[in-house]
């Protein structure tokens, strides 16, 4: 299996025969390199040992060589032998910038209890201890935030059945 210094050789190989046909394109007298862009020049020009750095011992697990599926089968004898490639190394791990994947069981999880269900509970319990500490300031909240439920629930409805009519019309 090709090593990692195989492929870097490889790959000078391959820019300096891209070098050598550029130049062979080129008639005698002109600049090969008059009319190309930046990158074509630091390809073409730049040693490759100054594109390519070396990598530190931190960043050896982040890639790996995967051999060619057909490694022991040559197709094409004048090819010579299939080269491996360089691949990123798979975590499967949460990371930063990836969210960990869902877990199975997070359709059969229960379902959170609407917000009318603790405003209720909070209301019950007001009124079971209100002979230990009277709370009337706390009650009138819980009253007010469940009047304030039902009135978005009542515009949610309205809403969506607005919407229900006018869908017809939209996707027309």
């Amino acid at each position: 299996m090709p090593s990692l210094s195989d492929h870097i050789e490889h790959l000078t190989a391959t820019a300096k025969a891209i070098r050598t046909s550029a130049t062979t394109i080129v008639p005698t007298g002109h600049n090969p390199f008059a009319q190309t862009g930046p990158f074509t020049r630091a390809v073409l020009d730049t040693p490759l040992g100054d594109l390519i750095r070396d990598i530190d011992t931190s960043e050896l697990g982040l890639f790996t060589l995967v051999p060619p599926p057909d490694a022991g089968v040559r197709k094409q004898p004048e090819n010579g032998p299939r080269q491996g490639q360089i691949s990123r190394a798979g975590f499967p791990g949460a990371t930063p910038l990836r969210k960990p994947p869902p877990k199975r069981d997070e359709a059969t999880k229960p379902r959170e209890p609407e917000p009318e269900v603790y405003a209720m509970a909070a209301l019950k319990y007001l009124d079971r201890y209100q002979s230990i500490r009277p709370m009337p300031r706390a009650r009138s909240q819980v009253i007010t935030l469940s009047q304030q439920l039902a009135e978005v629930r009542a515009n949610i409805k309205h809403l969506s059945e607005a919407l229900q009519e006018v869908s017809p019309f939209m996707s027309k």
